[in-house]
This record gives C-alpha cells, structure tokens and sequence, in this order.
C-alpha cells in the first residue's frame, strides 16, 4: 500500500537529511534516536493536533477527547505515544491526570533544528554533499 503523499513528506525529509542528523549527533551528542521518536510521535495528524491543543493550556484526557471529537480510549492511546517519546508532563488532581507540554524535551527539538538549519547554511556542507554526488 502506498502512504499519501503528505505522509511521505516527512519520512523523505528525514532521509534526505540522515547523514546531517548522524552528524549533529557526533558533534553534538544529540541523540538521533530520542529526536527521531519525538518526531514519528509527532508524526500523527491527530497527535500533532493533541499537541497544538496543549500548546494553549493543560487538558485532561476527556477534554481532549471532547475538543478532537475522538474517544477517550484513542485519545489514551496517542497519549501513551506522547508520554513515551517524552513530550508531555503529567500532573494528578483529584482523579484526573492533567496532560501539559514538556518544556525541556520541545527546547531539545528546537535546538536540534537550529543545529541542522546552522549546519545547512554552512558552506562546507554543500561542498562535502556535491563531491559526494560525484
């Protein structure tokens, strides 16, 4: 089955770029593999828009679940993802766990693309990818 095309987008960006990711990490000990699960995390057009909703404030699990018109066990289901790739910081009041962005994980991925944007403008990169091509 062939993925539509916005899908393949992303997973094309990320390979045209791997040789510049695996660099960053070996300058940098940035860990590839950490970006990489916060990026497929993010990856999801329903997690992306969970993530845009906690952008604005913290949201329970039904909230969210309203807001997206999605079940409560879906919702659940990306907000493992979320969690697992570090993402979000949870916080329990009463019994309702109340779900936030993780500042210090969203400041590594920022940083990381700062790091690629910084390393693309550097000219000594285009000359290493054209004598490559040769």
């Amino acid at each position: 089955k062939i993925a539509p095309i916005e899908k393949q987008k992303s997973f094309i960006l990320y390979g045209v770029f791997l040789d510049l990711f695996k660099q960053i990490e070996k300058e940098d000990s940035i860990s590839v593999d950490s970006i990489e699960d916060q990026m497929n995390a993010l990856g999801d057009s329903k997690r992306l828009k969970i993530f845009s909703l906690l952008l604005d404030k913290e949201y329970y699990l039904k909230e969210l679940a309203d807001s997206l018109d999605l079940t409560s066990s879906t919702v659940s289901h990306h907000m493992d993802i979320l969690s697992s790739a570090g993402l979000l910081k949870l916080r329990s009041k009463g019994k309702r766990i109340y779900y936030s962005i993780n500042p210090e994980q969203t400041k590594l991925i920022s940083d990381f693309f700062k790091k690629v944007t910084n390393k693309l403008g550097e000219k000594d990169y285009d000359n290493k990818r054209t004598t490559a091509k040769k």
